[in-house]
């Protein structure tokens, strides 16, 4: 998992949430919110899990 930062033209921030799997390098998820929190974030894992085996 990693976050980005992005600006936007009207000066709106951004938040990117990419998530990789570094074995087969396949992205597995990138959510954009203006603000992410904890829930947020396992909402977008509880999402990926049923489609990918979970570790």
């Amino acid at each position: 998992m990693d976050f980005m930062t992005d600006e936007l033209f009207d000066g709106r921030r951004i938040q990117l949430l990419n998530v990789v799997d570094h074995f087969t390098r396949v992205r597995l998820a990138i959510d954009v919110c203006p603000q992410y929190r904890g829930k947020d974030v396992v909402a977008t894992l509880e999402r990926i899990g049923p489609v990918r085996e979970y570790p």
